[in-house]
């Protein structure tokens, strides 16, 4: 009974050896994208960089795209010009500044590389981020005007997701509701 017990933590390691030897080698890759579940975004106002509080909901009637950066990110400046792409072809864009550590570089980036942000909100604690369920930055989301995420990106933009992005944003915004009259 005692020589099982020393066998069998060796015959668990050994299958679970094998499983993941397995995994890796398969000739079935895992997918390299992220699709994204439908749910609700997040509804919690950030404060402001350089200007007013943001908050999702307050683009309720209207899609929003959502993107995490900071000025630390290589991919982030790597993605830049698609954001001006997407911006210029009228997309929203709130940019999240995420634990940037030196506000000033990301105002300077801004200044010299054009802006692609309608507005910015800084997440220095990372609750946004967790909110959103990102994983790193640069990292984006499509909401649509019922404040849904419908669509993300993780990593950086290049033409072919732009083109993706800027045509779901069309869709969205051609089903989104007229803002009542007041």
């Amino acid at each position: 009974m005692k020589r099982w017990m020393m066998v069998l933590p060796l015959a668990v390691l050994a299958i679970i050896l094998g499983f993941s030897l397995s995994v890796l080698t398969s000739k079935n890759p895992s997918p390299t994208g992220f699709e994204s579940p439908r749910r609700p975004a997040p509804t919690a106002q950030l404060a402001g960089f350089d200007g007013p509080p943001v908050a999702i909901p307050q683009f309720r009637g209207r899609p929003v795209l959502v993107n995490f950066w900071g000025s630390y990110c290589a991919p982030c400046k790597l993605e830049h010009p698609q954001l001006m792409n997407m911006q210029a072809a009228g997309v929203e864009i709130v940019g999240i500044l995420y634990h940037d550590p030196n506000p000033d570089e990301a105002r300077a980036y801004l200044v010299s590389h054009g802006n692609p942000f309608a507005h910015i909100a800084e997440d220095l604690e990372g609750r946004a981020f967790v909110d959103f369920g990102a994983a790193g930055v640069p990292e984006s989301f499509l909401v649509d005007g019922d404040g849904v995420i419908i669509k993300s990106l993780r990593g950086p933009f290049d033409a072919a997701a732009a083109g993706a992005f800027i045509d779901a944003y069309n869709a969205e915004k051609a089903k989104a509701k007229p803002a009542a009259a007041s």
